[in-house]
């Protein structure tokens, strides 16, 4: 493939298939979906990133994170490590990203709902719905479960997520509602106190069980987004249009849709 000086090429998920640049819009998911739809979730540690091109003529960037340090929470996995494939990445000077996407860093502890690994844009099941990362804290002696942008969680309560209410106060944030275009778990307000890690896993395992014994099919993932599109062309000012447009991902004369499975559901 020509070389070429593109700096950054950022591919959105879309509201419709317009040819325009909107952030990623996800289909809101509470506990009951993130633990119904995920195959398998796991706790571990961050231990390598990096990204590689898709096949020699360079058409897709992957990006892998390895975690070790593996606890599993529900599903099966023997391993003592687990690689999890986003698409999107950078390599060199050639970036994409796709918004919604959980960003991690070497060393961060994460809890993980995961469902299509090697096979999903995202195998996580709401994207950033379904990242939660572990912190200690000393306040609580012990790990606690945040949201991945950071938020710390009460509880759970009626299937919803509730983020604790001290936080809510200090970021002066509504409850359930984004503050960007990215969706964020569905959340409520709750009582000044931190849901540690193993009673989130507790939570996630009992509800599980209730969900099997309730009939219900365990691992099957439903949309995560409303509408998908990439737009045309988006790329920093001024940068050179690449020759090999035809090879770049979400650069093409009409927008591409992003592949997730759509099961036939009735429109409203």
């Amino acid at each position: 493939m020509k070389k070429t000086s593109v700096k950054l090429l950022i591919i959105f998920v879309g509201l419709s298939l317009a040819v325009s640049i909107q952030a990623t819009v996800l289909i809101p998911k509470d506990f009951n979906d993130l633990t119904m739809e995920a195959d398998l979730v796991f706790v571990g540690t961050v231990v390598d990133i990096y990204s590689e091109w898709s096949d020699p003529d360079e058409t897709e960037i992957y990006t892998y994170v390895t975690f070790n340090d593996i606890e599993i929470v529900a599903g099966e996995y023997q391993d003592s490590e687990l690689t999890v494939r986003f698409s999107g990445g950078e390599i060199w000077d050639f970036k994409v990203l796709y918004a919604g996407v959980p960003q991690f860093n070497l060393g961060e502890r994460n809890l993980l709902f995961l469902s299509g690994n090697f096979t999903e844009v995202c195998p996580i099941v709401g994207w950033i719905q379904g990242n939660f990362r572990i912190m200690y804290d000393q306040s609580v002696g012990a790990q606690v479960i945040h949201t991945d942008d950071g938020k710390p969680i009460a509880g759970i309560q009626e299937g919803k997520i509730i983020l604790s209410r001290d936080d809510i106060l200090v970021q002066g944030g509504s409850p359930g509602v984004p503050e960007d275009p990215q969706a964020q778990v569905e959340v409520m307000t709750g009582p000044a106190i931190k849901m540690t890690l193993n009673d989130f896993s507790q939570a996630i395992r009992n509800q599980r069980l209730n969900q099997k014994a309730q009939g219900a099919v365990l691992g099957y993932r439903f949309p995560e987004v409303k509408a998908q599109g990439i737009p045309v062309d988006v790329m920093q000012s001024g940068t050179e249009v690449p020759r090999d447009r035809d090879k770049v991902i979400g650069y093409d004369k009409k927008p591409q849709p992003v592949q997730t499975p759509m099961p036939n559901l009735h429109e409203n």
